[in-house]
């Protein structure tokens, strides 16, 4: 598993048409790779063999400040998702201010969806992971 955190201050992330910004403050965009790109093992005979994985899955978490715009995209593209014969997937794209792709998927379902409280304290950031 392949785990690479970013500074969001630095990124632009875009699901489908939406550019979601609200980031929390001292925290990270986090992508992870279930599977190694590339990995070598040793056969029986001693010989290496070196192996190039098709598994691409993985995942993308970001954390939004409890005011962010975006939670409102976000809440409704969820209902939308979870709707009888809902099938929200968009591309998702986490690319440097510079224009450089970090981490691009063709196909992005939101599958965490953070718990909504009442409190009379400051919101706490809210969690979401796409696949």
């Amino acid at each position: 598993m392949s785990i690479a955190k970013f500074d969001p201050n630095l990124l632009i992330v875009t699901w489908g048409p939406f550019l979601l910004n609200g980031f929390e403050s001292g925290t990270a965009v986090t992508a992870t790779l279930y599977q190694p790109e590339r990995y070598t093992r040793k056969s029986a005979y001693g010989r290496s063999i070196h192996t190039l994985t098709t598994d691409k899955g993985g995942s993308v978490t970001v954390r939004f400040q409890a005011d962010s715009p975006s939670l409102i995209v976000l809440a409704t593209q969820i209902e939308i998702d979870q709707a009888p014969g809902g099938n929200v997937v968009y591309p998702m794209m986490v690319k440097d201010v510079n224009g450089f792709d970090a981490i691009v998927s063709p196909l992005a379902r939101l599958v965490t969806i953070p718990g909504i409280e009442y409190t009379d304290t400051e919101q706490p950031a809210r969690e979401f992971m796409w696949m």
